[in-house]
Protein backbone atom coordinates (compact mmCIF):
# COMPACT_ATOMS: atom_id res chain seq x y z
CA UNK A 1 0.00 0.00 0.00
CA UNK A 2 3.22 2.39 0.77
CA UNK A 3 4.58 1.75 -2.74
CA UNK A 4 0.57 3.10 -4.23
CA UNK A 5 0.73 5.69 -2.61
CA UNK A 6 4.53 7.42 -3.04
CA UNK A 7 4.98 5.53 -6.43
CA UNK A 8 3.02 8.63 -7.97
CA UNK A 9 4.64 11.80 -6.24
CA UNK A 10 8.11 10.15 -7.28
CA UNK A 11 6.88 10.57 -10.82
CA UNK A 12 5.78 13.50 -10.26
CA UNK A 13 9.32 15.16 -8.67
CA UNK A 14 11.39 13.47 -11.54
CA UNK A 15 9.16 15.03 -14.09
CA UNK A 16 8.86 18.45 -12.19
CA UNK A 17 12.36 18.98 -12.90
CA UNK A 18 11.37 19.12 -16.45
CA UNK A 19 8.64 21.10 -16.11
CA UNK A 20 5.88 22.60 -14.10
CA UNK A 21 2.82 21.92 -16.64
CA UNK A 22 2.15 18.99 -15.54
CA UNK A 23 1.79 19.48 -12.06
CA UNK A 24 -1.77 19.15 -12.56
CA UNK A 25 -1.32 14.99 -14.28
CA UNK A 26 0.72 14.67 -11.08
CA UNK A 27 -1.68 15.71 -8.92
CA UNK A 28 -4.38 13.37 -10.12
CA UNK A 29 -1.95 10.58 -10.41
CA UNK A 30 -1.45 10.86 -6.79
CA UNK A 31 -5.33 11.30 -6.24
CA UNK A 32 -6.06 7.87 -8.06
CA UNK A 33 -2.84 6.37 -6.24
CA UNK A 34 -4.67 7.03 -2.75
CA UNK A 35 -8.34 5.66 -4.13
CA UNK A 36 -6.67 2.52 -5.11
CA UNK A 37 -5.24 1.83 -1.80
CA UNK A 38 -8.10 2.52 -0.25
CA UNK A 39 -10.79 0.34 -1.92
CA UNK A 40 -7.68 -2.54 -1.31
CA UNK A 41 -8.56 -2.53 2.30
CA UNK A 42 -12.25 -2.50 1.78
CA UNK A 43 -13.58 -5.92 1.61
CA UNK A 44 -16.36 -6.86 -1.20
CA UNK A 45 -19.40 -7.49 0.48
CA UNK A 46 -21.22 -10.40 -0.41
CA UNK A 47 -25.23 -10.68 -0.48
CA UNK A 48 -27.36 -13.42 -0.05
CA UNK A 49 -30.66 -12.23 -1.76
CA UNK A 50 -30.94 -8.61 -1.16
CA UNK A 51 -29.20 -8.72 2.44
CA UNK A 52 -25.51 -7.63 2.69
CA UNK A 53 -23.50 -9.78 5.43
CA UNK A 54 -20.47 -7.91 6.89
CA UNK A 55 -18.71 -8.97 9.77
CA UNK A 56 -15.76 -8.77 11.87
CA UNK A 57 -12.37 -8.76 10.21
CA UNK A 58 -13.71 -8.22 7.13
CA UNK A 59 -14.21 -11.86 7.24
CA UNK A 60 -17.46 -12.26 4.89
CA UNK A 61 -19.90 -14.89 5.03
CA UNK A 62 -23.44 -15.00 3.93
CA UNK A 63 -26.51 -17.06 6.62
CA UNK A 64 -27.44 -20.38 5.03
CA UNK A 65 -30.48 -20.31 2.68
CA UNK A 66 -34.27 -20.88 5.04
CA UNK A 67 -35.06 -24.23 5.62
CA UNK A 68 -37.54 -25.71 3.48
CA UNK A 69 -40.81 -26.90 4.73
CA UNK A 70 -40.28 -30.76 4.69
CA UNK A 71 -36.79 -30.45 6.22
CA UNK A 72 -38.25 -27.87 8.96
CA UNK A 73 -41.27 -31.26 9.28
CA UNK A 74 -37.85 -33.78 9.26
CA UNK A 75 -36.78 -31.67 12.21
CA UNK A 76 -40.23 -31.33 14.21
CA UNK A 77 -41.05 -35.24 13.57
CA UNK A 78 -37.45 -36.33 15.13
CA UNK A 79 -38.67 -34.08 18.30
CA UNK A 80 -40.89 -35.67 18.52
CA UNK A 81 -39.95 -39.34 18.18
CA UNK A 82 -37.11 -38.77 20.37
CA UNK A 83 -39.74 -37.70 22.91
CA UNK A 84 -42.20 -40.54 22.87
CA UNK A 85 -38.92 -42.64 23.42
CA UNK A 86 -37.48 -41.43 25.87
CA UNK A 87 -40.62 -41.29 27.88
CA UNK A 88 -41.08 -44.57 26.89
CA UNK A 89 -37.93 -45.81 28.34
CA UNK A 90 -39.15 -43.93 31.79
CA UNK A 91 -41.75 -46.31 31.70
CA UNK A 92 -40.88 -49.45 30.50
CA UNK A 93 -44.34 -51.34 31.30
CA UNK A 94 -45.54 -49.56 28.48
CA UNK A 95 -42.99 -51.52 26.03
CA UNK A 96 -43.69 -54.67 27.91
CA UNK A 97 -45.46 -57.71 25.97
CA UNK A 98 -47.32 -58.10 22.78
CA UNK A 99 -49.45 -55.65 20.91
CA UNK A 100 -52.77 -56.07 22.43
CA UNK A 101 -56.06 -56.60 20.59
CA UNK A 102 -57.41 -53.49 20.55
CA UNK A 103 -54.71 -52.00 19.15
CA UNK A 104 -54.35 -54.09 16.20
CA UNK A 105 -58.04 -52.84 15.90
CA UNK A 106 -57.83 -49.60 14.95
CA UNK A 107 -55.03 -50.37 12.29
CA UNK A 108 -55.38 -50.35 8.95
CA UNK A 109 -52.93 -51.32 6.35
CA UNK A 110 -52.76 -50.17 3.34
CA UNK A 111 -50.57 -52.26 0.06
CA UNK A 112 -51.13 -49.32 -2.30
CA UNK A 113 -48.57 -47.16 -0.24
CA UNK A 114 -47.12 -49.68 2.11
CA UNK A 115 -48.63 -47.68 4.62
CA UNK A 116 -49.76 -47.97 8.21
CA UNK A 117 -52.33 -45.94 9.99
CA UNK A 118 -53.38 -46.11 13.85
CA UNK A 119 -56.65 -44.17 14.26
CA UNK A 120 -58.10 -42.73 17.09
CA UNK A 121 -61.36 -41.47 17.58
CA UNK A 122 -61.84 -37.33 17.91
CA UNK A 123 -58.10 -37.25 16.34
CA UNK A 124 -59.11 -36.28 12.41
CA UNK A 125 -59.65 -39.87 11.86
CA UNK A 126 -62.84 -39.29 9.61
CA UNK A 127 -60.64 -37.28 7.40
CA UNK A 128 -57.65 -40.11 7.44
CA UNK A 129 -60.20 -43.01 6.90
CA UNK A 130 -61.54 -40.80 3.78
CA UNK A 131 -57.87 -40.45 2.73
CA UNK A 132 -56.94 -44.04 3.39
CA UNK A 133 -59.69 -45.11 1.52
CA UNK A 134 -58.93 -42.94 -1.64
CA UNK A 135 -55.54 -44.36 -1.61
CA UNK A 136 -56.44 -47.79 -1.54
CA UNK A 137 -58.90 -47.11 -4.78
CA UNK A 138 -62.28 -46.25 -2.88
CA UNK A 139 -64.51 -45.33 -6.24
CA UNK A 140 -65.61 -42.05 -4.46
CA UNK A 141 -64.17 -38.43 -4.24
CA UNK A 142 -62.95 -37.64 -0.87
CA UNK A 143 -65.23 -35.06 -0.62
CA UNK A 144 -68.13 -37.13 -1.09
CA UNK A 145 -67.35 -40.22 0.93
CA UNK A 146 -69.98 -39.71 4.28
CA UNK A 147 -69.06 -40.61 7.82
CA UNK A 148 -70.98 -43.63 7.82
CA UNK A 149 -68.89 -44.84 4.82
CA UNK A 150 -65.68 -43.69 6.57
CA UNK A 151 -66.69 -45.65 9.85
CA UNK A 152 -68.70 -48.46 8.84
CA UNK A 153 -68.12 -49.74 5.44
CA UNK A 154 -64.80 -48.68 4.64
CA UNK A 155 -63.01 -51.38 3.32
CA UNK A 156 -60.37 -51.25 4.09
CA UNK A 157 -58.13 -54.28 5.93
CA UNK A 158 -57.01 -53.84 9.45
CA UNK A 159 -54.39 -55.27 11.22
CA UNK A 160 -56.46 -57.54 13.34
CA UNK A 161 -57.93 -59.23 10.33
CA UNK A 162 -53.92 -60.50 9.17
CA UNK A 163 -52.44 -63.72 10.36
CA UNK A 164 -49.74 -63.35 12.92
CA UNK A 165 -46.77 -63.50 10.72
CA UNK A 166 -48.15 -61.00 8.26
CA UNK A 167 -48.90 -59.08 10.73
CA UNK A 168 -45.48 -59.03 11.81
CA UNK A 169 -44.01 -58.19 8.50
CA UNK A 170 -46.23 -55.20 7.49
CA UNK A 171 -45.30 -54.13 11.12
CA UNK A 172 -41.24 -54.02 10.21
CA UNK A 173 -41.92 -52.85 6.66
CA UNK A 174 -44.35 -50.61 6.17
CA UNK A 175 -44.56 -46.95 7.31
CA UNK A 176 -46.62 -46.17 10.17
CA UNK A 177 -48.05 -43.06 11.76
CA UNK A 178 -50.64 -42.03 13.70
CA UNK A 179 -52.20 -38.70 15.36
CA UNK A 180 -52.49 -37.65 18.94
CA UNK A 181 -54.41 -34.42 19.86
CA UNK A 182 -54.13 -32.36 23.39
CA UNK A 183 -55.88 -35.31 25.97
CA UNK A 184 -58.30 -32.45 28.01
CA UNK A 185 -59.49 -31.13 24.19
CA UNK A 186 -59.96 -34.85 23.43
CA UNK A 187 -62.62 -35.77 25.82
CA UNK A 188 -64.23 -32.42 25.68
CA UNK A 189 -64.67 -32.76 22.18
CA UNK A 190 -66.01 -36.70 22.68
CA UNK A 191 -68.52 -35.84 25.57
CA UNK A 192 -70.35 -33.02 23.15
CA UNK A 193 -70.33 -35.15 20.61
CA UNK A 194 -71.50 -38.44 21.68
CA UNK A 195 -73.95 -36.73 24.91
CA UNK A 196 -74.42 -33.17 24.67
CA UNK A 197 -75.31 -33.74 20.66
CA UNK A 198 -78.92 -35.39 21.46
CA UNK A 199 -79.35 -35.94 17.89
CA UNK A 200 -76.16 -37.88 17.28
CA UNK A 201 -76.81 -39.42 20.82
CA UNK A 202 -80.57 -40.71 19.94
CA UNK A 203 -78.99 -41.84 16.67
CA UNK A 204 -76.65 -44.34 18.23
CA UNK A 205 -78.06 -46.92 20.68
CA UNK A 206 -74.06 -47.48 21.22
CA UNK A 207 -73.58 -44.67 23.29
CA UNK A 208 -77.19 -44.81 24.78
CA UNK A 209 -75.60 -47.44 26.99
CA UNK A 210 -73.08 -45.34 28.28
CA UNK A 211 -76.29 -42.80 29.16
CA UNK A 212 -78.14 -44.82 31.01
CA UNK A 213 -74.88 -45.74 33.20
CA UNK A 214 -73.90 -42.60 33.66
CA UNK A 215 -77.15 -41.67 34.76
CA UNK A 216 -77.62 -44.81 37.21
CA UNK A 217 -74.09 -44.08 38.87
CA UNK A 218 -73.31 -40.65 38.71
CA UNK A 219 -76.86 -38.94 38.92
CA UNK A 220 -78.40 -37.48 41.78
CA UNK A 221 -81.73 -38.32 41.97
CA UNK A 222 -82.27 -39.47 38.06
CA UNK A 223 -85.85 -39.48 37.38
CA UNK A 224 -87.07 -42.60 35.63
CA UNK A 225 -87.11 -40.36 32.34
CA UNK A 226 -83.56 -40.20 32.75
CA UNK A 227 -82.98 -44.06 33.88
CA UNK A 228 -84.92 -45.18 30.83
CA UNK A 229 -82.74 -42.92 28.07
CA UNK A 230 -79.82 -41.53 29.34
CA UNK A 231 -80.36 -38.28 27.95
CA UNK A 232 -78.82 -35.35 28.62
CA UNK A 233 -75.74 -36.60 30.72
CA UNK A 234 -74.30 -33.41 31.94
CA UNK A 235 -70.25 -32.80 31.57
CA UNK A 236 -69.17 -32.65 35.42
CA UNK A 237 -70.93 -36.49 35.60
CA UNK A 238 -69.05 -37.60 32.63
CA UNK A 239 -65.68 -36.91 34.06
CA UNK A 240 -67.44 -38.46 37.22
CA UNK A 241 -67.62 -41.60 35.32
CA UNK A 242 -64.03 -40.93 33.46
CA UNK A 243 -62.44 -40.63 36.97
CA UNK A 244 -64.00 -43.64 38.62
CA UNK A 245 -61.16 -46.62 38.46
CA UNK A 246 -64.02 -49.03 38.43
CA UNK A 247 -64.85 -47.88 34.96
CA UNK A 248 -61.00 -47.48 33.31
CA UNK A 249 -60.92 -51.57 32.36
CA UNK A 250 -64.40 -50.67 29.88
CA UNK A 251 -63.85 -47.65 29.02
CA UNK A 252 -65.19 -46.38 25.10
CA UNK A 253 -62.67 -46.04 22.25
CA UNK A 254 -63.85 -42.31 21.70
CA UNK A 255 -62.51 -41.78 25.53
CA UNK A 256 -60.11 -44.36 25.59
CA UNK A 257 -56.15 -43.18 26.27
CA UNK A 258 -54.51 -42.43 22.97
CA UNK A 259 -51.91 -45.19 24.21
CA UNK A 260 -53.47 -47.81 24.70
CA UNK A 261 -55.29 -47.47 21.55
CA UNK A 262 -52.19 -46.78 19.63
CA UNK A 263 -49.65 -48.92 21.61
CA UNK A 264 -46.96 -45.99 20.46
CA UNK A 265 -44.47 -47.37 23.04
CA UNK A 266 -44.51 -51.41 21.47
CA UNK A 267 -45.03 -49.80 17.51
CA UNK A 268 -41.76 -48.00 15.89
CA UNK A 269 -44.06 -45.15 14.31
CA UNK A 270 -42.26 -43.24 11.59
CA UNK A 271 -44.42 -40.02 12.18
CA UNK A 272 -46.11 -38.74 15.02
CA UNK A 273 -49.06 -35.87 13.76
CA UNK A 274 -50.78 -33.89 15.74
CA UNK A 275 -54.80 -32.46 15.88
CA UNK A 276 -52.98 -28.90 16.36
CA UNK A 277 -50.44 -29.22 13.36
CA UNK A 278 -52.74 -31.34 11.20
CA UNK A 279 -52.63 -29.33 7.91
CA UNK A 280 -48.58 -29.20 7.73
CA UNK A 281 -47.88 -32.68 9.47
CA UNK A 282 -50.62 -34.36 6.67
CA UNK A 283 -48.70 -32.60 4.15
CA UNK A 284 -45.61 -33.83 5.35
CA UNK A 285 -46.90 -37.92 5.73
CA UNK A 286 -48.42 -37.76 1.91
CA UNK A 287 -45.19 -36.17 0.12
CA UNK A 288 -43.59 -39.04 2.18
CA UNK A 289 -45.95 -41.13 0.77
CA UNK A 290 -45.08 -39.58 -3.08
CA UNK A 291 -48.92 -39.29 -2.82
CA UNK A 292 -49.48 -35.48 -2.07
CA UNK A 293 -49.66 -34.75 -6.06
CA UNK A 294 -53.08 -37.32 -5.93
CA UNK A 295 -54.67 -36.07 -2.67
CA UNK A 296 -54.49 -33.63 -0.31
CA UNK A 297 -55.74 -33.31 3.46
CA UNK A 298 -59.54 -32.41 3.49
CA UNK A 299 -60.26 -29.21 5.20
CA UNK A 300 -61.32 -29.00 8.22
CA UNK A 301 -65.20 -28.38 7.62
CA UNK A 302 -65.56 -31.92 6.67
CA UNK A 303 -64.76 -33.13 10.17
CA UNK A 304 -65.61 -32.06 13.73
CA UNK A 305 -63.42 -28.87 14.42
CA UNK A 306 -61.21 -28.81 17.49
CA UNK A 307 -62.83 -26.78 20.48
CA UNK A 308 -62.09 -22.89 20.84
CA UNK A 309 -60.21 -22.07 24.07
CA UNK A 310 -63.60 -20.06 25.24
CA UNK A 311 -65.38 -23.59 24.96
CA UNK A 312 -62.42 -25.42 26.70
CA UNK A 313 -62.49 -23.07 29.62
CA UNK A 314 -66.33 -23.04 29.88
CA UNK A 315 -66.35 -26.65 30.83
CA UNK A 316 -63.63 -27.09 32.43
CA UNK A 317 -64.64 -24.06 35.34
CA UNK A 318 -66.94 -26.31 36.10
CA UNK A 319 -64.88 -29.15 37.68
CA UNK A 320 -63.16 -28.68 41.25
CA UNK A 321 -59.56 -28.30 41.65
CA UNK A 322 -59.94 -32.15 43.11
CA UNK A 323 -61.61 -33.54 39.93
CA UNK A 324 -59.36 -31.98 37.70
CA UNK A 325 -56.07 -33.54 39.57
CA UNK A 326 -58.13 -37.16 39.15
CA UNK A 327 -59.08 -36.34 35.30
CA UNK A 328 -55.00 -35.45 34.99
CA UNK A 329 -54.11 -38.88 36.85
CA UNK A 330 -56.23 -40.81 34.10
CA UNK A 331 -54.41 -38.82 30.92
CA UNK A 332 -51.58 -37.84 32.13
CA UNK A 333 -48.96 -40.73 30.33
CA UNK A 334 -50.91 -39.11 27.25
CA UNK A 335 -49.64 -35.75 27.80
CA UNK A 336 -46.41 -36.94 29.00
CA UNK A 337 -45.74 -39.58 25.96
CA UNK A 338 -46.98 -37.01 23.23
CA UNK A 339 -45.01 -33.69 24.62
CA UNK A 340 -48.45 -32.16 25.08
CA UNK A 341 -48.03 -29.60 28.27
CA UNK A 342 -49.79 -30.12 31.74
CA UNK A 343 -53.07 -28.12 31.63
CA UNK A 344 -53.28 -24.71 33.07
CA UNK A 345 -56.27 -25.75 35.42
CA UNK A 346 -53.98 -26.32 38.22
Amino acid sequence: MTRLKSAPFAICLNMLRNTKSILAICLALSLFGIMFATTRQSPAVFRYGDNPYLLARDVIRTEPPPKSFMELQEIEQKSRLKHLRQVCSEHKELSEGPIEQETADHIYVNYNIKGIYCYIPKVACSNWKRVMMVLEGYPKHINDITGWEAHENNGMTLLSSLPLEEQSAVLANFTKFMVARDPFVRILSAYKNKFEDLVEYDSKVHFQYYGKLIMQRYRRKPTRMNLATGRGVRWPEFVAYLTDPEQRLAFENHWQDMKSICSPCKINYDYIAKLETIKDDSEFILRNFNVSDEITFPEAHNSNPTDSKNQYYRYYDQLTLGVIKKLWNVYKLDFELFGYPKPDLF
